[in-house]
């Protein structure tokens, strides 16, 4: 239920309980439901972002002032020091957790204050004391430290800290020609928190930032993990992902009341979108497959065989997800997620027929998603959905004109056209809604 109904459901319980309709053990129950109004929601959320922003500038702040005369201080001295913030740190940990552990403005700031002062500590002793390591391990070390925060205080801005540190630090590994397929196991020892807030309340700020940043994340490390012996596979890869991303959004989260309740769906459209985009040229498609398999030095063919792993799974779950679409008769999110389908017979194409073929075939659904989206909007009177289809069909056209051979006349004769398209779906959809108003 939007917040727009919840203000106005609150203001009608007064009355439904005076006049009998309700009992007060059903309005307590409805307003622990739906949680607070958007005043009291906007004040807490207010408190917490602010909290938490005075705990990060307090900890830099500290940092800063010991930076400046750090090399003249003593060994000693430097180590009390490094210890003195992870100290704080800890005593106001504890006192959150025995206290105010109903607070969410406590429990995301004084963690947010341990987490950057264990990672200070880790670098200000390693560095008085020289003690060996490098940025990896440095990073793999704070972030395992760190982790327990976020189930110890239920605290969502360290699994936020956490989630980008170990994708740094995969980064660092395979830019330094290591493997960062540990990644996924990091990542799976917060899979349970991020469970447990979407299960608790899916729409809750908590869950929707976790979301957010998980999808964002593993598309990431999806990227930076792949071993890439086998050329293209990042092809089917990506569309699979964006494509779980997508039907999963719609299967789970449809009736979000805003956009920005719908990561996963928005994520997995401009994924699907972006890469759907791209292989509509045909470099894409070029010199991929087993017959250009990588045996050389700089690709490890033992870590390659994750990349089956990772590509078995992201498929598997894509049929999965399209099949319950299917038997929901959900023809146009079918249509959407069908980007897996499409890039396995592209790749199979391009590697044993012709690249072309695998380009038009996504220039095709491209067309195809962009007509089909126009005739949803106008059908469902929704200017948003009709121009998003105009979008994607003038994007292609633009991509594919300045491509082309053609003159400049056969390029301004399709640019009046989609542009005729867009004023006509809009005129549709304008009368259609007159008309509704005047019924």
């Amino acid at each position: 239920m939007s917040r727009k109904n919840v203000k106005w459901l609150y203001a009608e319980i007064p009355k439904l309980v005076s006049e009998g309709i309700l009992s007060g053990d059903m309005a307590d129950k409805l307003h622990q439901y739906y949680g607070e109004g958007d005043e009291g929601k906007g004040l807490k959320t207010a408190l917490t972002i602010f909290g938490v922003l005075g705990t990060i500038l307090i900890a830099a702040g500290i940092i800063l002032i010991l930076a400046k005369n750090w090399s003249e201080l003593s060994r000693e001295l430097r180590t009390v020091i490094a210890f003195l913030p992870l100290v704080a740190g800890q005593l106001l940990a504890l006192y959150t957790y025995l206290k105010k552990k109903d607070s969410v403005g406590w429990r995301e700031a004084s963690s947010s204050f341990l987490m950057i002062a264990v990672g200070a500590a880790i670098s200000l002793i390693g560095q008085t004391y020289n003690l060996p390591g490098d940025f990896d391990g440095f990073m793999l070390l704070w972030m395992l430290l760190g982790l327990p925060l976020v189930y110890l205080l239920d605290a969502t801005l360290p699994a936020l800290f956490y989630m980008i540190g170990i994708t740094v630090w995969a980064g660092s590994v395979q830019s330094n020609n290591g493997d960062a397929l540990f990644f996924w196991a990091l990542l799976g020892l917060l899979t349970p928190y991020i469970y447990k807030k979407i299960k608790q309340n899916q729409y809750s700020n908590p869950s929707v930032f976790l979301c957010w940043s998980l999808s964002a994340v593993m598309c990431a490390a999806i990227g930076i993990t792949l071993e890439k012996v086998l050329p293209g596979l990042w092809i089917i890869v990506y569309c699979g992902y964006f494509s779980c991303l997508y039907l999963l959004g719609e299967l789970r989260f449809k009736y979000s009341p805003t956009i920005w309740q719908q990561p996963f769906k928005v994520v997995g459209t401009l994924g699907m979108l972006g890469v759907s985009f791209i292989l509509t040229y045909e470099w894409p498609w070029n010199h991929i497959g087993w017959r250009n398999y990588r045996h050389t030095a700089g690709y490890n063919e033992i870590a390659g065989y994750f990349d089956y792993v990772v590509l078995a799974g992201v498929v598997l779950t894509a049929f999965y997800l399209l099949y319950a679409h299917w038997r929901k008769r959900d023809a146009y999110s079918v249509l959407w997620g069908s980007a897996v389908v499409l890039s396995l017979v592209g790749y199979t194409a391009a590697q044993y027929a012709d690249s072309m073929a695998a380009m038009l075939l996504f220039n095709a659904y491209l067309l195809l998603l962009g007509i089909v989206t126009v005739i949803k909007g106008v059908r469902i009177k929704n200017l948003g959905v009709t121009n998003a289809g105009m979008l994607i069909i003038t994007l292609l056209a633009l991509l594919r004109f300045f491509d082309s051979d053609l003159g400049f006349v056969e390029r301004g004769i399709a640019f009046i056209l989609v542009g005729a398209g867009f004023l006509v779906s809009n005129i549709l959809i304008l009368k259609k809604r007159g008309e509704g108003h005047e019924k």
